[in-house]
């Protein structure tokens, strides 16, 4: 639970999301070894959570980015420049 409260701090602190009004459920992964959350805001689900090796962080990033036209497809809010995790719509 560290990981996520730091990557909660990075968000605020970079301003893409505020600290009002906070939760987070976590999700069963199905296709993943990495950890995923859900942001709600609200408690309006808003934002998934994705903390994972930097492989798949990258390969998420990249396929994200390469089809962000597509509207079935979620968009990417913010990926670690280290690769650890993504949080996307």
């Amino acid at each position: 639970m560290e990981k996520i409260n730091e990557v909660i701090k990075i968000l605020i602190n970079k301003g893409l999301i505020s600290n009002d009004r906070l939760t987070l459920k976590t999700l069963k992964s199905g296709t993943t070894n990495g950890v995923l959350f859900t942001l709600c805001i609200n408690n309006t689900p808003t934002f998934v959570i994705k903390i994972d090796n930097p492989a798949i962080i990258t390969a998420t990033n990249d396929f994200l980015s390469a089809y962000r036209d597509v509207k079935l497809l979620p968009d990417v809010l913010y990926t670690d420049v280290n690769k650890e995790f993504i949080v996307y719509s």
